[in-house]
């Protein structure tokens, strides 16, 4: 147990032995809103969603997914049939996953809007500078910097823009379900389920709604994107990887005639081998953040004062030798035999959460969207392997991650180069 100290609030890192017993303080003591979202803290009515709503739904919005990623990855990169092009990958895999969350968050009404698609990139992209900044002066001085941020002028513009096209939407699908209660279709997505969960006037409220779309983006893009990113560095690194990758997943498909959940779920070489790229390249070193709203005693004596912040090194744990054979050698098969151990089939899998993999967090507020990022970072994987070649530039390794605090980027400014396959792998 050890402090790291921080201008705005001191962190106090816990050994992973106490987590079953931290889970078990309720909000109003241990403080997972507070942990993560000291700036706005939202109610849990976008958990309640993404857990009752989206997770059953995984199903009916692969073949969506995989046809906006298909028109997605056409559109948006570099024409390169006959030729190696340069491309931001991070960039590029930033604006497909958009395309691809957009129809779950606002459905078919505003999922291809070129205005939604800028709003939610753009506030995705303000929101980690503002963070890092806000951490270089004292917590109560946030309310008065924050409004100095041209970053955050950039997200309150944002704001505006989805309530532009967010509020009518609202006010439409109400008027229409009042005047045909029996005949309204009720649309499958994000907004909806709002619509549909809300219990107060704040959580009804068409603007909230809106930002909550907004936030909702927020959560769901930057860990498919950086995930891909990180699983595609990691298989220019490791090409010997390729084949058996896309051989089990062609396989699969073909097997099963469409891509569907049960065929997602079957490609355990890509589960072990995006595992293994996230355990090396881990989104953050620090995870399972709470705030302690009430001083606690822990079992042993251990006393966490009132106000403090708390978390555990999952990036240490995961790199443990005690825990993890010979962690310094990249492995992507490493969690496939694992799963290849009787009784041990549906453990070691890239959203399986234990108290030695808390890279999605761990308890009742383990990272709820997990299981939609783990199929949409497969397909996308999948989908760049079947039709193109990709290369570090001449005389590059695999570019080095960027670490600020204890948030890990792939680096922003690395460029590789991408060709078509000459005949592409038929899914």
């Amino acid at each position: 147990m050890f402090k790291l100290l921080r201008a705005d609030i001191d962190l106090l890192v816990v050994s992973n032995k106490y987590l079953n017993e931290l889970k078990a303080f309720p909000e109003s003591e241990l403080s997972f809103a507070h942990g993560l979202y000291r700036l706005t803290v939202d109610s849990s009515i976008m958990t309640k969603a993404v857990l009752s709503k989206l997770t059953p739904a995984l199903h009916y919005f692969i073949p969506i997914m995989q046809k906006e990623l298909e028109t997605a990855t056409s559109e948006e990169t570099p024409k390169c049939k006959d030729e190696w092009k340069e491309v931001d990958l991070m960039r590029l895999l930033n604006r497909i996953t958009t395309r691809m969350s957009a129809h779950f968050i606002v459905g078919p009404d505003l999922c291809k809007n070129e205005a939604w698609l800028q709003a939610s990139i753009k506030y995705t992209e303000t929101a980690i500078p503002t963070g890092i900044i806000l951490r270089l002066f004292p917590t109560f001085l946030h309310p008065f910097i924050v409004h100095l941020l041209p970053v955050r002028w950039g997200a309150k513009h944002c704001v505006t823009e989805a309530r532009r096209l967010i509020v009518p939407l609202v006010e439409r699908r109400r008027k229409e379900q009042a005047e045909s209660p029996q005949g309204y279709v009720k649309p499958n997505d994000f907004v909806q389920w709002m619509m549909d969960l809300a219990k107060t006037e704040n959580e009804g409220d068409p603007a909230n709604i809106a930002h909550r779309a907004l936030i909702m983006s927020q959560a769901s893009i930057p860990p498919a994107a950086l995930t891909a990113t990180q699983v595609l560095y990691d298989l220019c690194a490791y090409p010997e990887y390729i084949g058996p990758i896309l051989e089990e997943a062609l396989a699969a498909i073909k097997e099963d005639g469409e891509l569907s959940q049960k065929t997602l779920f079957r490609m355990r070489k890509l589960d072990s081998f995006m595992k293994e790229s996230q355990r090396v390249n881990p989104p953050q070193l620090l995870s399972f953040q709470r705030y302690a709203a009430k001083s606690l005693t822990l079992s042993d004596g251990t006393h966490i004062p009132k106000g403090t912040q708390v978390c555990v090194a999952a990036s240490s744990i995961s790199a443990d030798p005690q825990i993890v054979h010979d962690p310094e050698r990249f492995d992507g098969w490493r969690y496939y035999y694992k799963r290849l151990v009787p009784g041990e089939e549906n453990r070691h899998q890239f959203s399986s959460i234990d108290t030695e993999w808390l890279h999605f967090g761990y308890g009742p507020h383990a990272c709820p969207g997990r299981f939609f990022t783990a199929n949409e970072v497969k397909m996308i994987v999948v989908h760049f392997l079947t039709k193109y070649e990709l290369a570090f530039r001449p005389g590059e390794g695999r570019p080095k991650n960027q670490v600020h605090d204890e948030l890990v980027f792939p680096d922003l400014a690395a460029r590789i180069l991408i060709r078509e396959k000459r005949t592409a792998d038929t899914l």
